[in-house]
């Protein structure tokens, strides 16, 4: 199956506008590798896209446990990221509200998600 769908197209589930969407695996962090209870990481289905607030909506990547589910878990706004951490295969967001690493199946997919997001 296709893990990666590129850029700009209207979301079927919230008709939002998405740069990008696909599986990408979430890495746990510090506490949850402390944490025997959560000791593995998570493959969620990101998406680049645009998230409505009360006045105005702005980019975020957002994950989802599913590509079917239309809420998502957690997100991180594109416009609060300070920082990018990239290695062969992952990369670290770094944020005021959260750090979030993210690991990708290939070094061309990682590439994707870091141009997307840093042409936006």
């Amino acid at each position: 199956f296709a893990s990666l769908l590129l850029y700009l197209h209207r979301s079927a589930m919230s008709n939002e506008l998405c740069k990008l969407e696909g599986w990408l695996i979430k890495k746990k962090g510090d506490y949850h590798k402390k944490n025997k209870f959560f000791h593995h990481d998570n493959m969620r289905w990101f998406k680049l896209q645009e998230v409505k607030g009360n006045d105005h909506s702005e980019l975020a990547l957002c994950y989802f446990k599913s590509q079917r589910d239309k809420e998502p878990r957690g997100w991180i706004y594109v416009k609060d990221v300070s920082e990018i951490v990239d290695t062969e295969t992952s990369f670290t967001l770094v944020s005021p509200a959260r750090t979030m690493t993210i690991e990708a199946t290939t070094p061309v997919e990682l590439t994707t998600w870091l141009r997307a997001m840093v042409e936006s």
